[in-house]
Order: structure tokens, then C-alpha cells, then sequence
């Protein structure tokens, strides 16, 4: 038997150092890496939005049957084929992980790759004349079905992340643009005779959206809620935006409510413009939630003003924010460093925790004392109790800590070293148990006096150990030092 165990380790051994010799060679690799990659991908619109809006997207209204196809109204968009209702969503530049995976998971869903020798032909008569429109490479992926895809040579600036679930199924991230935000007056509707309500915002949106600039997706804020919208439908020539009171997933639309706020998903990145009304809203309500969470008279006194300085400041920083991220950067902030304040320990403070009251004795040294008990048949005064996430040692018993009618039994923790004169006046126990070595004639000087306590049990440690406390606290616990008279044993 242990030759045959010797020879299967030597073969182990072998096996081990012929992975090791070819994990060294060139081109050889055991555990092969994951390929990352970049791709131009058709995005359904509830899918493109889901991470850029709140709640997501139930519908997003389509263009017409003809305009799907026109690559000027419809640039950076897709739809499945000719006979498609309208626009499907937006092609978008994707980092994908693991290629291979992806191409796998595509082709189970129906996408199509599309390589620079695709091209597709088509002709639109177009306020009654006909255009030809011949698409090549990427341009093609405009009728092409979701998840079809354009492999790109380079990582583009701005995309979105591709997560693919164990079910297959597909989720994008936002895109890793942080926004750019512009704070505008007011958004004004204007009459347009394609829609019931329009924005015309070329003055306000000019700078940052240019005519080389594709605009993949719109969304407007309204009452803190956001509503995506559809190319060419709710999207035209960039610079103008507009619903129908009927247009899919914007009912609350319905009757053209104040707008906040609108927020353009680029292919330079994401920009929101925001009304000075709507940004003076938000900080407020940042304002307000600090003194909701944390008002100053939940503080220790002696950290009230200290918690009231604090909150000034954060106010004024708040004020100070010039967008929605700068003010939610500074509530967090200041929600951090309450929080952190109101669990600071302060001596004196008064606490309860598991039913019995204490209060702080020394910061420093961690220590609190026994206030007052639930009024139960038997209390047990702990070793250590938490305050505010910190761990203290319960060393002292205040006087008439432990008043109770239902009380008949106390067990002293090990920590206590004091029990205050009157510690047990007005209690109805009879019996104690003893489990501390810290007991001095002074520290326990009038602790029994008006109590109804007639037996001590003495149990600190091992027989040993219990004998020789047994012996010093039958000397401590006398009537002319405790207060009263008790039994020993």
C-alpha cells in the first residue's frame, strides 16, 4: 500500500510540474482570459433607459413606418426589418467583458453581427421625392433586430456596460459619463403642429449639442419623476423635444406640466439642464432631511452645539451647490458625519439597553453604572453593555438602581467594584449572587441599608477562589458597613 501511494504521488508530482513547464511557454495558457471587447449594439429602448431612469421605462413612443428608415431624422437608432411599427431603440457603444460569452448569448436571442462587408439599399419618397440611402458596416445595424452588433477596433470615449445574467439576459449600466449639468431659467412650451406640447430649446442646449453630436436618448423630470423619449415621435432635429397627450409611457404629460428638468444622452456624454426653481427645491429638501434625521435636540447636551455648528455649515455648502450631485455629495457628507457625531459618548449620558437604564461614567476608561432595572422576578446586573455601538463595563450600581416589587433575586456582574449607598432601598429582594472579585468595605458602604436582603452567595470564580471571597465579603457585608445584616456562604 505505501508503494502505491508513493508512485501515485510521484505521478501527481509529475502532472503538476508538466502544467507548470507549459503555463511558461509561449502561447500557452491553462486558464484561458476573458476577451474584452467594445461593440456598437442595437439597445431596445426599456433596456437603454432602465439604469438612466428612475424606475425605468414601460413604453417609449415609435416613429412612423417611413422615418424609421430615414438616417437623418433617425441617425443612432434601430428597428428590425422594413416592416418593423417604428423605431425598436438606440444603437449604442457597449464594453463587453467577455466576447466569446456575449456572441454566445447574442446568437441564442436572435442578434445579428454585422461586419464592414454588410450593406443594405433601400429608396424613401420623401415629401414627395425618392432618395436612395445605401448603408454599409455599421451604418447597416439601422434594420437590424435587437442585440445586433458592430465590432469596434477602439474603446470609445463614452458606453455603456454590458452585464449578462446566468439566465442570459441582458442589463447595461449608465453610461460612464458623469453629467454635465446647466442651469437654465425655465423651460417654455411652444406651438409645433406635429405634437401637442413641444420645447423648442436650441438656445439652451446649443453649446453643448452640436451638429456633430448624436443625440441616443431624452428624458424630461417632472415632479421628480423622469419620462424617456422616442426619436423623430418626442426627438427631432436635436434641439426640439414634444409629446402627444397619448404618446406611449408619458400620461402624466397629459396636460404639459412644469418641467424641472431635461437630460440628453449623447455620444459625448450626458448633459442635464436644470431650472434654477427645481435645483433651489432640491437643496432644500437636502436641508430639511438633515434636520428631520438629525435635529439638534437628538444630541447629547454637551454635543448640541457642536451638532449645531455642523449643520449650519452643511446648510451653507448646500446652498452653495451648483447641481443635484454637488448637493446630494454634501447631504451625504453631512448625513456621515451626524450620525458619526450623535454616537459619540459624552460622560453623564443617560441610556437604556435591555430594559435597564445607565448612565456614561468615564469616556476614557469606557465604564457606566446601573440607574434603574425592569421590574422583574430576577435582575442580573451585566458585565458590559453597548452605548451608541461602543462597549462598556458596568462597574458601579447607583442608589435605588434596583427598586422593584417583583424583585427577589439580583446577580452583580464581575465588573462591579461599586454599589452606592441606598443601591437596593425600595427593592424586595432577598437573595444576591455575587460574581465580583471588586468589592472594598468602602464601595459597598450602606448598599443594604432599607432592603429586604437576607442572603449573599459569593461566586466569583472556582470553590478555591469563591472560599477566600466567601471569607473577605463576610467582613464587608456586616451591618455596620453594608447597612444591613446578610448571610454570607
Amino acid at each position: 500500500m505505501r508503494n502505491i501511494i508513493q508512485k501515485l504521488s510521484a505521478v501527481i508530482m509529475c502532472l503538476m510540474l508538466a502544467a507548470a513547464g507549459l503555463a511558461g511557454l509561449p502561447g500557452i495558457n491553462l486558464q484561458a482570459a476573458q476577451k474584452t471587447g467594445y461593440v456598437l449594439l442595437n439597445i431596445p429602448y426599456s433596456a437603454f433607459y432602465k439604469a438612466e431612469v428612475d424606475g425605468g421605462v414601460d413604453a417609449v413612443t415609435a416613429a412612423t413606418a417611413t422615418k424609421k428608415r430615414n438616417t437623418g431624422l433617425a441617425a443612432g437608432t434601430w428597428h428590425t426589418d422594413e416592416n418593423s411599427a417604428g423605431i425598436e431603440g438606440v444603437t449604442y457603444p457597449v464594453k463587453v467583458k467577455d466576447m466569446d460569452a456575449f456572441k454566445a448569448a447574442v446568437a441564442k436571442i436572435g442578434g445579428i453581427p454585422v461586419t464592414d462587408g454588410d450593406s443594405l439599399s433601400y429608396e424613401l419618397t420623401v415629401r414627395g421625392n425618392v432618395q436612395s440611402y445605401n448603408l454599409t458596416g455599421k451604418e447597416v445595424l439601422l434594420e437590424r433586430p435587437a442585440y445586433s452588433y458592430y465590432e469596434l477596433a477602439e474603446a470609445p470615449k463614452y458606453y455603456k456596460e454590458l452585464t449578462i445574467g446566468s439566465d442570459g439576459s441582458f442589463s447595461f449600466g449608465k453610461i460612464n459619463s458623469d453629467p454635465v449639468y446647466k442651469t437654465v431659467n425655465a423651460f417654455d412650451y411652444v406651438t409645433d403642429r406635429h405634437v401637442d406640447y413641444a420645447m423648442k430649446i436650441e438656445d439652451l442646449v446649443k453649446e453643448e449639442i452640436t451638429s456633430d453630436v448624436s443625440v441616443c436618448g431624452v428624458f424630461v423630470t417632472v415632479n421628480g419623476k423622469n419620462y424617456a423619449l422616442g426619436h423623430v415621435v418626442n426627438i427631432w432635429r436635436q434641439n426640439q423635444i414634444g409629446w402627444n397627450k397619448d404618446s406611449a409611457g408619458l400620461a402624466d404629460l397629459a396636460e404639459g406640466p412644469e418641467v424641472s428638468a431635461i437630460t440628453y444622452l449623447t455620444s459625448s456624454g450626458v448633459y442635464t439642464y436644470i431650472t434654477e426653481k427645481a435645483l433651489n427645491e432640491l437643496k432644500e429638501e437636502a436641508k430639511a432631511n438633515l434636520e428631520k434625521t438629525y435635529p439638534v435636540s437628538k444630541f447629547q447636551k454637551a454635543l448640541q452645539d457642536k451638532a449645531g455648528k455642523l449643520l449650519n455649515s452643511a446648510k451653507e455648502a448646500i446652498d452653495q451647490a451648483s447641481d443635484p450631485d454637488k448637493i446630494a455629495a454634501e447631504e451625504a457628507a453631512a448625513l456621515k458625519q451626524l450620525k458619526a457625531l450623535s454616537k459619540q459618548l459624552v460622560g453623564g449620558q443617560k441610556f437604556t439597553a435591555g430594559g435597564k437604564s445607565y448612565v456614561v461614567l468615564s469616556v476614557a476608561k469606557k465604564t457606566a453604572a446601573l440607574t434603574g432595572v425592569n421590574n422583574a422576578r430576577s435582575i442580573t446586573v451585566p458585565d458590559t453593555v453597548k452605548c451608541t455601538g461602543t462597549n462598556l463595563k458596568v462597574v458601579q450600581i447607583n442608589a435605588g438602581a434596583l427598586k422593584g416589587s417583583k424583585i427577589r433575586k439580583v446577580t452583580i456582574g464581575k465588573n462591579i467594584a461599586v454599589m452606592k449607598a441606598g443601591a437596593f432601598k425600595g427593592s424586595k429582594a432577598t437573595s444576591l449572587v455575587i460574581r465580583t472579585k471588586k468589592l472594598t468595605r468602602k464601595s459597598v458602604k450602606g448598599a443594604l441599608k432599607g432592603s429586604k436582603v437576607k442572603k449573599i452567595k459569593v461566586k466569583p470564580g472556582s470553590a478555591k477562589v469563591n472560599k477566600k471571597y466567601v471569607k473577605k465579603y463576610k467582613k464587608i457585608f456586616a451591618k455596620k458597613v453594608s447597612g444591613k445584616k446578610a448571610t454570607v456562604k
